[in-house]
């Protein structure tokens, strides 16, 4: 059962009770010690979480007051966690189970293991439990820029997921129903050539070839404009093939990644 979630704002539950930490500080303070679960963050992590480079001359005092806080909270409601002192700062310890990030990673192993073995509704299954464990941003309700810089990085993961749950979804012959989903991506991560081309086999595969070539036209002007680049030779070929009238396009045009542009 997951106790602590990060995919979106924070959320802690435990056997006795959902804590609501209304603190900033404790939130911070939390969210960067499960963004490093089971590893240590140095009270100078702390700090810079919390203050964002203007921490008060009792920065550290007030760390060790909200370690004390967040102990009584994770011991009050029986949460399957607890934050060990450990130099140079603090641990948080947990089952991996009960956090939600760490539970996406798992899935995500899962399923890159069914996709190599060929079982792709298991693989489409995974990524689908996976993407459903997001519910905004990385701890939205904490804007310390140290976390959200560590917060991208892991988003970032969610996006790779996105893309893989789209290729599958066309490898099993799904192409009328991503297409809706493939647009919404292509809005909000405009540099993802992968999101471009599989939009692109999505609409020529339901008989959308001149749509599909206008995603191209609209894919090579952004990457020009944005980050100076011609579309990958992988893009080219794509549409080469669409120009042509293909409608049986190479196997490794499903499986094979594209490249992120910048």
């Amino acid at each position: 059962m997951v106790e602590l979630r990060i995919l979106g704002p924070l959320e802690i539950e435990g056997a006795a009770g959902v804590p609501r930490l209304d603190s900033y500080r404790q939130r911070a303070v939390l969210g960067l010690l499960a963004l490093n679960a089971d590893r240590v963050t140095s009270t100078e992590s702390l700090i810079e979480a919390v203050w964002d480079g203007r921490p008060p001359a009792t920065a550290r005092a007030q760390i060790q007051i909200c370690i004390s806080a967040l102990r009584r909270v994770l011991t009050e409601n029986r949460c399957q966690m607890g934050i060990e002192t450990r130099a140079p700062g603090y641990r948080l310890f947990l089952d991996t189970a009960v956090l939600d990030s760490a539970r996406f990673d798992e899935l995500l192993v899962e399923a890159a293991t069914q996709e190599e073995r060929e079982n792709l509704p298991a693989a489409l299954t995974a990524l689908r439990t996976a993407l459903g464990l997001w519910r905004g941003p990385v701890l939205a309700d904490v804007p310390s820029e140290s976390i959200q810089r560590i917060g991208y990085r892991l988003g970032e993961r969610r996006m790779a997921a996105e893309l893989s749950r789209f290729r599958i979804e066309l490898a099993l012959g799904r192409d009328l129903e991503v297409i809706p989903d493939l647009q919404a991506y292509i809005e909000e991560h405009p540099l993802w050539e992968d999101a471009y081309g599989y939009l692109m086999l999505a609409l020529h595969r339901s008989g959308r070839s001149a749509e599909a070539l206008a995603v191209y036209r609209k894919a090579r002007t952004t990457l020009i404009q944005q980050v100076g680049l011609e579309p990958s030779g992988q893009l080219r070929g794509l549409e080469q093939a669409i120009l042509e009238g293909g409608q049986t396009l190479p196997r490794s045009e499903l499986f094979e990644p594209f490249r992120r542009a910048g």
